[in-house]
């Protein structure tokens, strides 16, 4: 909490004791509307002493989120790597039938070992 925070919660604090006793003062002199009006305010500056104090503990755990280290995921760069991966297999029903070991004959990837290591099977 920053000290202009804390000033201002103090202000807040005071202010609010002041007009509680100004409003039980009204009460003992039998002004009941002035006690109202008084408690009222009383009332509002409470309030805005929460919301303040409420902004600062926001401010303060923004501050440790942005210290804290993020976790390294890579949405984009993860899409990246699976598409290059999937433009590098082939299209074959053999290829994927046989964990990428094995093409079709009549597929265009086929490499020379591949090509060789069906000779020697068939």
């Amino acid at each position: 909490m920053t000290r202009l925070a804390r000033a201002l919660l103090a202000v807040y604090l005071v202010a609010f004791v002041w007009l509680a006793y100004v409003s039980a003062v009204c009460l003992q002199h039998n002004a009941p509307g002035q006690a109202a009006a008084f408690y009222a305010t009383a009332t509002v500056v409470l309030v805005a002493g929460g919301r303040e104090w409420q902004h600062a503990a926001a401010l303060q755990a923004a501050a440790v989120r942005g210290r804290r280290p993020r976790p390294r995921t890579y949405p984009s760069d993860l899409d990246a790597v699976m598409r290059a991966e999937l433009a590098r297999t082939c299209r074959c029903e053999r290829w994927w039938s046989t964990f990428g070991t094995d093409h079709d004959p009549t597929c265009t990837q086929q490499t020379s070992a591949t090509n060789t290591r069906n000779d020697e099977e068939g």
